[in-house]
């Protein structure tokens, strides 16, 4: 896994966990061993106690920074922009009739992180002067496995797009 190495991924990193905690109303933090919930929220791969639960899973991932010279002169600022990498996973028991289940639950949490980073919270708890949502891929296939009844898996993979101006560099 990437981690971030510009002067607020790693903090936006963690904003954003928090950020989609709020965005998704029954939304659990997978490392309270108490929590509860439809969708595990973390940071990198999942634990396998979520995935043997059966849970929905939405894991922030990678966060790529790049710095650039935002502006000419003296007082020289730098812009910072961020591109983090969420993967959302939703299960669904069933034969073909329930990928679209799957898609439609998937495609719903999404939408809920896209509107509360347009219209709640769009800098991420302060970390940022604009998040948003720039591309969703989604994958749906159908998974066997020896411990589970037949399903539809759902995948998506979101990113959002962020960028922050320093004050100025020497």
């Amino acid at each position: 896994m990437a981690f971030a190495t510009g002067l607020v991924g790693d903090v936006f990193r963690d904003a954003l966990v928090a950020a989609v905690l709020a965005a998704v109303t029954d939304s659990y933090d997978w490392t309270d061993e108490s929590g509860s919930g439809s969708l595990a929220v973390g940071l990198g791969t999942p634990p396998a106690a979520v995935l043997d639960a059966g849970a929905d899973a939405l894991s922030v991932g990678e966060v790529e920074s790049n710095l650039v010279a935002a502006t000419l002169g003296p007082q020289r600022a730098m812009d910072e922009q961020l591109t983090a990498t969420l993967r959302l996973n939703v299960g669904v028991p069933g034969g073909a009739e329930a990928e679209k289940t799957a898609s439609d639950r998937a495609i719903g949490y999404v939408r809920q992180v896209e509107a509360y980073l347009r219209f709640v919270d769009p800098y991420v708890g302060g970390t940022v002067q604009r998040a948003f949502v720039s591309q969703a891929l989604i994958v749906s296939d159908a998974y066997t496995d020896p411990n589970t009844i037949l399903g539809r898996l759902c995948e998506l993979q979101v990113t959002v797009s962020a960028w922050q101006r320093s004050e100025r560099t020497p």
